[in-house]
This record gives structure tokens, C-alpha cells and sequence, in this order.
């Protein structure tokens, strides 16, 4: 029995076959299959370096990007890849030749920027203290040793007189190291600094998110520096640390706690300074605890030399101002400030982080006063707490 025919729907039925089939050979298409090699050569690179100066890609950003990537892959696939094909047939020889020589000069050029410390001089004077001043140098600072003695400590200060203050911290510590060190050598006094990046200066407070040994380690030192500080019968103590960074991380907690919250950060803080300040007390030296400057919203460092290498990026944006910086930290201030006694100070140079406006202080005279959200440069340093710490050591020579 045949089947009846579908009248109803002869006349429009279609093939989609012959639809795609000229859609996929139409010139634009075609063009786009025949520089896709090129495009994916180059789209990665350009997206990349759009991001790095950028820094964030927004729905412009990305499309320019895109047809940057075109461009460069119709230059590339005219004057380069399509000549390449036709010859390298004829002329194998000399297209090997040309491209290792091609290869050649790029490694020779790549070894003289090197050499040439990036070929710093297209940079003006005023883009190359930005660059120079947001770097984290000093490293050269730390003590990562777990049984370290007094002996082994960097020293801050005049060289000629007995040590009569010791810097306890984490990488907090280190970023102020070259100021107290000069602050130290003017007011011709010294002392010791035991600092380890990402160990909080707290006695039974470990990082449960960190690596696997963190909490031998923290323990460890921490009660290592406590020992040193007692045997060398210090009389002053400067606590450093990322206070509020650790509160927004939530990354603390007691040694007998396996994870960490905001909650157990809190709390960490609260008996872990506690417990510090009174062992401190103890062995008879008086402590001065470093309130953090500004915790920022985004990589003030890395914006400013950016901005100095490619001046046509974007400017860098506002940093946090007062009234935020006063509800962001109103937990650790309360918990700092109620320490505070005859025999314990608190370092909290609010006036300088903020102008008149209430606005961050982020760069003066050309230097940049951060090296990323939390870490303040050497400049910074100095601008921040240079007044507070010369006051400190004059009261100290004293």
C-alpha cells in the first residue's frame, strides 16, 4: 500500500545540506578558514598581553583584542605563512636558512634586553622610581630557620651599641625593616628583627589552610622567638603583622583547631595576642603592637607600574577611603586597642594613611606607598609610620 504524499508540506520543505553548504563556502567564511591557523597563533598572545596591561578585560577590551587578533593573522597569513607554502617546495633550503636566522636575531635581541636590565633607558626618571619603588625587597630580612639563636638575627640599627629592641612578625615586618633599620641607625640605637613571611606573631596560632607542617611550624618558631626574646632580656617588643589581611582571609586559628573561619580568626587573634602580649610582659619587656595600614581593593603596585610602562592604560583607581577603613577594621582596632596599657602602645598612624578628604594616600612625590593590596612599599614605610617610629626611638634613647 503506498503511502499518501504530504501535500500539505511539499512546498516548503528544504535542504539543509545545500543551506549549510553555501554558508560554509561563502567568502567570509572561507577567508576565516583560511587564516584560522594564523588566528589561533595569535588570538592567545594578544588577549594576554591585553589582560597584563589592562589588567582586567572588559566586553571592549576583549572584542579590540579579537580584531587586533584578526589583523595580525591576515598580515601574518599574506606576507608570511602564504609565501612559506609557495616555496617550500622550490626553495626548502633557504626558507630554513631564513627562519634560523630569523630565530637568531630574536635571541640576540632577547639577550640584549636582558643584559640590558630590560633596556631601562626608553624609561623616563619619574616611570623607573615607580617601578623600582614597588618592589619587595627585603627578603634579605627574614629568618626562616625553625632553631635559630640570637646570634644568627639580622640586626637594625647602629652597629656600635647593644641591641635594645627586637621585631617580632611576618612579612608585615619585613616591609618595614629598612625603615626602622634607618630610623634606628639616626637616633643611634638598635635591635634584632625575626621575621617569617605568612607566620603570624602569636603564640598557639597556626594557619590550618596553609601547607601541611604549618602548624609545627608556626609553633615552633613562634615559641623559638619567645626564648630568644627572654634570654636576650629584651625590654622592647614591636609586633608586626597582617592583622586585618588575616580577618579578611579567615586564615587563623588556635593550635588546637584543624580548620579556620573568620570566626576562629577572630578568636585566634583575640587569645593569641592575648596570651603574646602577657608572656611578653612576663620576661619584662614593654610591647608596641603596628596597626596595618590600609587593606586596598586591588594591586596598587602593579597598577602604578603599569601605568608607567604603558601610560596610555588606565589610571590608576581610588583607594580605600577613611570611613571604610574604619568599618573594615573595626573588630581588630577594638581587639588591638584594648590591650593598650602602660606597658603596652599601639602604632596607628591613622592621619597619614588618609588626607584631608579622607582619601588613601597611595603615592607622594612619585613614589608609590604599596607594593600590592596589603604590603606597603618603602616609601610607604616611611611616609606611614617613619613619624611614629622616630618619636619611638628618641623616647627609647632616652
Amino acid at each position: 500500500m503506498k503511502s499518501p504524499p504530504n501535500s500539505g508540506n511539499q512546498n516548503t520543505t528544504f535542504d539543509n545540506s545545500s543551506i549549510t553548504s553555501r554558508l560554509l563556502s561563502s567568502k567570509p567564511l572561507v577567508f576565516v578558514g583560511l587564516i584560522s591557523y594564523s588566528l589561533y597563533l595569535w588570538h592567545w598572545p594578544v588577549l594576554a598581553f591585553a589582560k597584563y596591561v589592562f589588567l582586567a578585560l572588559d566586553p571592549t577590551s576583549v572584542i579590540a583584542a579579537l580584531v587586533a587578533s584578526f589583523i595580525l593573522a591576515m598580515a601574518s597569513w599574506k606576507w608570511i605563512e602564504t609565501p612559506i607554502r609557495r616555496r617550500v617546495s622550490t626553495q626548502g633550503s633557504k626558507i630554513f636558512r631564513n627562519a634560523m636566522a630569523a630565530i637568531s636575531i630574536l635571541l640576540a635581541a632577547s639577550f640584549a634586553i636582558v643584559l640590558s636590565d630590560g633596556a631601562r633607558q626608553r624609561l623616563s626618571p619619574e616611570s623607573l622610581t615607580i617601578i623600582d619603588g614597588t618592589e619587595f625587597k627585603a627578603q634579605h630580612f627574614a629568618t626562616d630557620s625553625l632553631s635559630y639563636a640570637l646570634e644568627d638575627l639580622p640586626r637594625l640599627g647602629s652597629a656600635g651599641s647593644e641591641p635594645t629592641f627586637f621585631v617580632w612578625g611576618d612579612s608585615h615586618a619585613l616591609a618595614l625593616a629598612s625603615m626602622l633599620d634607618s630610623a634606628a641607625n639616626e637616633n643611634g640605637v638598635s635591635g634584632c628583627i625575626a621575621a617569617h613571611g605568612g607566620v603570624p606573631p602569636l603564640l598557639d596560632v597556626w594557619r590550618p589552610n596553609s601547607q601541611d607542617d604549618d602548624k609545627y611550624k608556626c609553633g615552633t618558631w613562634n615559641n623559638q622567638t619567645l626564648k630568644v626574646i627572654t634570654e636576650g632580656k629584651f625590654k622592647n617588643v614591636f609586633l608586626i603583622a597582617a592583622w586585618q589581611s588575616y580577618v579578611e582571609q579567615g586564615s587563623l586559628a588556635e593550635i588546637t583547631e584543624n580548620q579556620s573561619s573568620r570566626t576562629t580568626t577572630l578568636e585566634a587573634l583575640r587569645t593569641g595576642l592575648r596570651k603574646t602580649v602577657d608572656a611578653l610582659h612576663a620576661c619584662g619587656a614593654e610591647v608596641w603592637i603596628f596597626a596595618q595600614a590600609p587593606l586596598q581593593t586591588f594591586e596598587v603596585g602593579r597598577v602604578y607600574r603599569n601605568h608607567a610602562f604603558y601610560p596610555w592604560s588606565p589610571s590608576p583607581p581610588p583607594g580605600i577611603d577613611q570611613l571604610a577603613y574604619e568599618s573594615q577594621t573595626q573588630e581588630i582596632r577594638a581587639m588591638i586597642d584594648s590591650l593598650e596599657s602602660d606597658r603596652t602602645h599601639i602604632i596607628h598612624p591613622v592621619a597619614e594613611f588618609f588626607d584631608a578628604q579622607g582619601n588613601s594616600v597611595m603615592i607622594t612625590q612619585g613614589n608609590v606607598l604599596y607594593v600590592d593590596t596589603n604590603h606597603v612599599s618603602e616609601s610607604g614605610a616611611q611616609v606611614y609610620y617613619g613619624p611614629a617610629t622616630e618619636e619611638l626611638f628618641r623616647k627609647l634613647k632616652l
